[in-house]
Protein backbone atom coordinates (compact mmCIF):
# COMPACT_ATOMS: atom_id res chain seq x y z
CA UNK A 1 0.00 0.00 0.00
CA UNK A 2 1.12 3.45 -0.89
CA UNK A 3 0.59 6.23 1.41
CA UNK A 4 1.14 9.74 0.28
CA UNK A 5 0.00 13.46 0.81
CA UNK A 6 -0.36 15.37 -2.08
CA UNK A 7 0.62 14.67 -5.87
CA UNK A 8 4.30 15.17 -5.24
CA UNK A 9 4.46 13.08 -2.57
CA UNK A 10 2.39 10.44 -4.49
CA UNK A 11 4.73 10.88 -7.82
CA UNK A 12 7.66 10.49 -5.32
CA UNK A 13 6.32 7.51 -3.89
CA UNK A 14 5.62 5.64 -7.46
CA UNK A 15 9.20 6.55 -8.62
CA UNK A 16 10.14 4.78 -5.36
CA UNK A 17 7.96 1.98 -5.67
CA UNK A 18 8.66 1.71 -9.84
CA UNK A 19 12.86 1.35 -8.62
CA UNK A 20 11.73 -1.45 -6.07
CA UNK A 21 9.87 -3.40 -8.83
CA UNK A 22 12.70 -3.17 -11.19
CA UNK A 23 15.15 -4.42 -8.97
CA UNK A 24 12.68 -7.08 -8.16
CA UNK A 25 12.05 -8.29 -11.68
CA UNK A 26 15.81 -8.72 -12.26
CA UNK A 27 16.07 -10.48 -9.21
CA UNK A 28 13.58 -12.75 -10.26
CA UNK A 29 14.77 -13.13 -14.10
CA UNK A 30 18.43 -13.62 -12.70
CA UNK A 31 16.57 -16.45 -10.36
CA UNK A 32 14.51 -17.98 -13.21
CA UNK A 33 17.32 -18.23 -15.56
CA UNK A 34 19.53 -20.34 -12.64
CA UNK A 35 17.05 -22.28 -12.45
CA UNK A 36 16.86 -23.16 -16.24
CA UNK A 37 20.56 -23.49 -16.08
CA UNK A 38 20.65 -25.67 -13.58
CA UNK A 39 17.71 -28.14 -15.38
CA UNK A 40 19.87 -27.84 -18.59
CA UNK A 41 22.93 -29.07 -17.10
CA UNK A 42 21.00 -32.32 -15.53
CA UNK A 43 21.07 -33.25 -19.48
CA UNK A 44 23.95 -31.89 -21.08
CA UNK A 45 26.05 -34.28 -22.72
CA UNK A 46 29.21 -34.93 -20.96
CA UNK A 47 32.44 -37.02 -22.38
CA UNK A 48 35.18 -34.90 -20.02
CA UNK A 49 32.76 -31.94 -19.00
CA UNK A 50 34.32 -29.21 -20.65
CA UNK A 51 30.58 -28.19 -22.19
CA UNK A 52 28.63 -28.59 -18.75
CA UNK A 53 31.37 -26.46 -17.09
CA UNK A 54 31.35 -24.02 -19.38
CA UNK A 55 26.91 -23.53 -18.34
CA UNK A 56 26.41 -19.43 -17.23
CA UNK A 57 23.73 -17.19 -16.33
CA UNK A 58 24.35 -13.40 -16.07
CA UNK A 59 22.33 -10.50 -16.27
CA UNK A 60 23.27 -8.27 -19.49
CA UNK A 61 20.66 -5.81 -19.08
CA UNK A 62 19.11 -3.72 -16.41
CA UNK A 63 16.86 -1.01 -15.93
CA UNK A 64 13.40 -0.48 -17.30
CA UNK A 65 13.66 -3.90 -19.38
CA UNK A 66 15.78 -6.12 -17.34
CA UNK A 67 17.36 -9.14 -19.82
CA UNK A 68 19.09 -12.06 -18.20
CA UNK A 69 21.49 -14.68 -20.33
CA UNK A 70 21.55 -18.59 -20.11
CA UNK A 71 24.02 -20.52 -22.31
CA UNK A 72 27.23 -22.03 -22.65
CA UNK A 73 30.17 -20.76 -23.38
CA UNK A 74 32.05 -23.54 -25.09
CA UNK A 75 32.65 -23.10 -28.91
CA UNK A 76 30.94 -26.11 -29.73
CA UNK A 77 27.70 -25.99 -27.68
CA UNK A 78 25.62 -24.32 -30.34
CA UNK A 79 26.72 -27.81 -32.50
CA UNK A 80 26.45 -30.29 -30.32
CA UNK A 81 22.71 -28.84 -28.96
CA UNK A 82 21.77 -28.69 -31.89
CA UNK A 83 22.87 -31.86 -33.59
CA UNK A 84 20.00 -34.15 -33.37
CA UNK A 85 21.37 -37.19 -35.32
CA UNK A 86 24.57 -37.60 -32.28
CA UNK A 87 23.91 -40.09 -30.33
CA UNK A 88 23.89 -38.77 -26.60
CA UNK A 89 22.49 -40.83 -22.83
CA UNK A 90 21.63 -44.34 -22.97
CA UNK A 91 21.80 -44.28 -26.92
CA UNK A 92 25.47 -43.93 -26.97
CA UNK A 93 26.11 -46.21 -23.88
CA UNK A 94 24.28 -48.80 -25.78
CA UNK A 95 26.32 -48.03 -29.27
CA UNK A 96 29.35 -47.68 -27.31
CA UNK A 97 29.19 -50.67 -24.90
CA UNK A 98 32.57 -52.92 -26.07
CA UNK A 99 34.16 -49.44 -25.77
CA UNK A 100 33.31 -48.34 -22.72
CA UNK A 101 33.89 -51.94 -21.24
CA UNK A 102 36.93 -51.99 -22.49
CA UNK A 103 37.77 -48.22 -20.96
CA UNK A 104 38.02 -46.60 -23.69
CA UNK A 105 34.71 -44.63 -23.87
CA UNK A 106 33.47 -42.64 -21.03
CA UNK A 107 30.01 -44.15 -20.07
CA UNK A 108 27.22 -41.02 -20.15
CA UNK A 109 24.51 -40.47 -18.57
CA UNK A 110 21.45 -41.85 -19.29
CA UNK A 111 19.60 -38.55 -19.34
CA UNK A 112 22.11 -36.53 -21.89
CA UNK A 113 20.60 -35.30 -25.09
CA UNK A 114 20.55 -32.55 -27.81
CA UNK A 115 18.67 -29.61 -27.18
CA UNK A 116 19.53 -29.51 -23.40
CA UNK A 117 18.67 -25.90 -23.16
CA UNK A 118 15.41 -25.78 -25.54
CA UNK A 119 14.31 -29.17 -24.09
CA UNK A 120 13.85 -27.30 -20.13
CA UNK A 121 12.86 -24.19 -21.49
CA UNK A 122 9.62 -25.49 -22.36
CA UNK A 123 9.39 -28.09 -19.65
CA UNK A 124 10.00 -26.06 -16.79
CA UNK A 125 8.41 -22.63 -18.11
CA UNK A 126 5.36 -22.47 -15.26
CA UNK A 127 8.54 -22.70 -12.81
CA UNK A 128 10.28 -20.47 -14.06
CA UNK A 129 7.21 -18.12 -13.84
CA UNK A 130 6.07 -19.13 -10.50
CA UNK A 131 9.89 -18.12 -9.58
CA UNK A 132 9.55 -14.77 -11.33
CA UNK A 133 6.10 -14.24 -9.42
CA UNK A 134 7.52 -15.23 -6.04
CA UNK A 135 10.17 -12.33 -6.55
CA UNK A 136 8.25 -9.78 -7.75
CA UNK A 137 5.28 -10.09 -5.59
CA UNK A 138 5.31 -7.28 -2.75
Amino acid sequence: MIKAFGVKGLIRKLKKQHTIMQKRAAQGLKKSGLYLQRESQKIVPVDKGVLHNTAFTRQIKGGENPEVAVGYTAAYALYVHEDMEALHGADFNQAHAKEIAAGTQHNRGAKQQAKFLEKPFREKRKQMQDIFKREVKP
